[in-house]
């Protein structure tokens, strides 16, 4: 065999080697998304239900002076726990993933998600004007972000928003039949 035949045999050798490794840290990284995605679909559901089935849903029950300051008092717990829980940090929850995506340095701690999702859940629940999405997307944000170091091996440096993308998934928009947000035609 010549010398080029014998070259040419070892490239394709080494690029089916490299092929291979590709393959299968491609398929750890897509089960480790999913399972970071499944569990943070977990915590978003459990989020909104205590929120909206909980908080949101006593409240409507409450004598009518309770409903006229539950905004404020939720107000009032979402600065404390932002202030002691969480550390001094900003109500920032969307802008946070943002940050996080774009700053490698940005860090999203669980001190700080606890901190924002109590002050999220203490405004929202109590009648505050805020979504539900900033939270959620934060909440996933997090997981990602503290899942994704801890598996080094996994994921390479190019791959550090991978988690912080799919843990946030679950924020698309999925319409079933029988949702009120789908309008019909007659």
């Amino acid at each position: 065999m010549s010398w080029a035949g014998d070259r040419a045999r070892r490239i394709v050798i080494g690029r089916r080697e490299e092929l291979r490794s590709w393959v299968r840290r491609s398929t750890q990284v897509v089960i480790v998304a999913a399972v970071v995605g499944g569990v943070t679909g977990l915590a978003v559901a459990g989020f909104e239900r205590v929120v909206v089935e909980g908080v949101l849903d006593a409240l409507g029950r409450a004598p009518l002076w309770i409903i006229a300051l539950a905004p404020f008092t939720g107000l009032v717990i979402a600065a404390l726990a932002l202030r002691t829980v969480g550390g001094g940090i900003t109500p920032d929850t969307g802008d946070e993933y943002l940050r996080a995506f774009h700053d490698r340095r940005h860090n999203l701690g669980w001190r700080s998600l606890v901190g924002r999702i109590t002050a999220s859940v203490a405004t929202l629940g109590l009648g505050g004007a805020m979504g539900l999405e900033g939270p959620s997307l934060y909440l996933g944000a997090t997981f990602g972000a503290q899942t994704q170091p801890r598996l080094r091996r996994v994921f390479l440096r190019a791959d550090r928003r991978v988690l912080l993308v799919a843990a946030h998934v679950r924020e698309l928009p999925v319409f079933e039949p029988g949702d009120q947000r789908v309008e019909r035609d007659p």
